[in-house]
Parts: structure tokens; sequence; C-alpha cells
């Protein structure tokens, strides 16, 4: 039968981001937009508007999703570890990275889940995630799947928590 591992997750998100965002203004990607922009193709100003926009509006919102994703699995670890009796739905493995999560310490795993999910300090606790799992990596040769978790942090870590953040309200003061 199909075991679904934390991996693909991780894929779809960086997939999900990578479609939303682009490839960034040093790619093939970006050269073929500003050439495109000047050419005589029916409806490319158009399509390249579209783009533009999805880009502009849908990064903040996918990065507050990502965040709150994030946030989920290691609350759900967290909780699991302390109170053993707590039973989530047997679906839940398979929408969050439960396995990769499982490496947090239980009550650092809550303290960060909550943290995150209220979107308070995205950045710090981010750069901090990433030095804990390049740390941890450096001990434990088989995570294999932590680059993943790396790098959804570094688009934390460089984004912020995004539109539906407690350090968005904050900035917005």
């Amino acid at each position: 039968a199909y075991r679904p591992s934390d991996s693909q997750l991780f894929w779809i998100a960086l997939f999900g981001w990578y479609a939303i965002v682009g490839a960034g203004p040093l790619s093939i990607d970006g050269l073929l937009r500003r050439g495109l922009s000047h050419s005589a193709l029916p409806g490319i100003s158009r399509v390249l508007a579209v783009s533009e926009w999805v880009r502009v509006t849908g990064r903040p919102v996918y990065v507050s999703t990502v965040r709150i994703w994030v946030a989920a699995s290691l609350l759900a670890v967290g909780l699991r570890e302390i109170l053993p009796d707590l039973k989530g739905p047997a679906s839940l493995a398979s929408w969050f990275p439960l396995d990769v999560s499982a490496h947090v310490l239980p009550t650092a795993a809550i303290a960060i889940g909550f943290i995150l999910l209220l979107g308070l300090g995205t950045r710090t606790i981010a750069a901090a995630m990433i030095l804990a799992i390049v740390g941890d990596t450096m001990m434990d040769p088989r995570m294999t799947d932590a680059i993943y978790v790396l790098m959804i942090f570094t688009i934390l870590a460089l984004n912020g928590g995004g539109v539906v953040s407690a350090d968005h309200l904050i900035n917005r003061l």
C-alpha cells in the first residue's frame, strides 16, 4: 500500500512556492519576462500582468499558509508526545510532516509551534530553527529530509510571517 512521506509534502510546499513566486530575476524565466514585455505577441502583456499580480498578492498569503502548516505540524508532534492519550485523526500524517517534526523536543515543538502559529518573531524563530537544523543534521546524518525543512525555514526567514501574522499587524502600526 502507498504510504506518503514527509519529503513529498515538502516537495508540494516548495513547488507551490516556485509556482507562485517564480524562478526570480537571475533566471532564464526572468530574462524571458523582460524580453516578452517588449514583444509583439498578442495578449502577452496581459499574461505578464496576471503573473505579476499572482506573485505580488500570492506571495504573502502563501508564506502565511506555509508558516501555519509548519506550526500545526510542530504543535501536533509536541502535543502527541506530551499527551499520548490524545489521538488525532489518522489522516493527520498524510497532511503534515510529522516524522521530520518529531526530531524537535516536545516542549520546544509546542513553544515554537505556538509562536509560529501567531506569526510572532517569524524571522527570528526561522533563523534559530535553521541553526538548530544544521546542527542536528551534522549530528545525525540520517536526517535527509531536513534539507526540505531548512528550505521552508529559509523562505520564512527571508519573507517573514506573511499577511496573516502578528508580525504583519505590528509592522502596520
